[in-house]
């Protein structure tokens, strides 16, 4: 999945005040999604470096990431994460079922066999990101 992530920053614009700096890619409850990510942390997205984050204090420092991964461990706390960076130019991706009917904007999903994922526009849209064409049409399914 990481593989995923990485291609899907290409096709996702962030709204100017998510655009300097590092790319902060944070990623909560999933020591193997993170230890998946290692490999892209040498790479750039949009001229800017990719700094991996594995930890955060409170759901309210999410506001820092411009890519917040939610795992099976933090599970409980998604609406707090969800709640805080609600009109921030921050990408909310997870695995866990119906994490995009719940305000996540990207939730990755299986279908036959294959990695898939389900794209809440609505949600990318409201925090200000500008999706491409080509992720509208990867989707699996847009809500």
């Amino acid at each position: 999945m990481g593989a995923y992530l990485y291609h899907f920053l290409q096709l996702v614009d962030w709204p100017n005040s998510g655009r300097s700096g590092a790319m902060n890619l944070c990623v909560l409850g999933d020591e193997s999604f993170a230890e998946s990510l290692a490999p892209i942390t040498s790479k750039k997205v949009h001229d800017r470096s990719i700094q991996l984050i594995t930890s955060l204090k409170s759901p309210s420092a999410a506001n820092d990431c411009q890519v917040l991964y939610l795992g099976d461990e933090h599970h409980t706390y998604i609406p707090d994460y969800l709640n805080a960076t609600k009109s921030q130019p921050v990408l909310t991706v997870s695995n866990l079922p119906d994490f995009s009917k719940t305000g996540g904007m990207i939730e990755f999903v299986e279908l036959q066999g294959r990695v898939r994922f389900i794209l809440n526009t609505r949600q990318a849209k409201s925090n200000g990101f500008h999706l491409s064409s080509k992720i509208l049409e990867l989707a699996a399914e847009t809500l």
